[in-house]
């Protein structure tokens, strides 16, 4: 997936770039197809147009992806990374720190492998925190960024994250069951 003509700039700096990423160096070289079906890997070819279209982002949907959710969003952002486009993986909880200091990341493609997984996450958010993930969502799409999140249930997110939350990602992300 590497040729040094093409990625030369990036080869030296591999480590350096998967570190910012949040991700392993392999994903960077490993073919996005290994991991990801046809519809995530016409995401990551588009996803330059995808502000034109009014898109800002991907929400995979579902209980039980296979493969990991993590995974799929470690290829993307080590394909987008080939393509010299800044991505970075994050959890939940590191985006409500940065959004509560008012430093919403302004990555180009933000992933966030564990946005709403219902009960299971840990018990209920305050609303002020769910108020923080909303804010920092409609910052970002303020910034023309795409942000990918997995959701286990768009309607549970609806009932613990609110309707506004839940709304902006029907109306402005490309969701994938999964």
């Amino acid at each position: 997936m590497l040729c040094p003509e093409a990625h030369g700039r990036l080869l030296p700096h591999l480590e350096r770039f998967a570190r910012e990423a949040n991700i392993t160096p392999d994903w960077i070289w490993r073919p996005l197809a290994q991991v990801c079906g046809a519809d995530e890997i016409e995401w990551v070819c588009r996803f330059r147009f995808h502000r034109e279209n009014g898109l800002y982002g991907l929400v995979y949907v579902g209980w039980n992806p296979a493969p990991p959710v993590e995974s799929r969003m470690a290829a993307i952002a080590g394909a987008l990374i080939r393509n010299f486009i800044c991505a970075r993986v994050m959890v939940v909880h590191d985006l409500l720190d940065a959004a509560a200091e008012g430093a919403v990341p302004d990555t180009s493609c933000l992933l966030i492998p564990n946005f709403f997984i219902g009960k299971a996450q840990g018990g209920d958010l305050p609303s002020w925190r769910v108020s923080l993930l909303l804010s920092a969502l409609l910052e970002r799409h303020a910034m023309g960024v795409q942000t990918v999140l997995y959701a286990s249930d768009l309607d549970a997110m609806s009932v613990d994250y609110g309707a506004a939350l839940t709304r902006h990602v029907k109306h402005h992300y490309v969701s994938l069951e999964v």
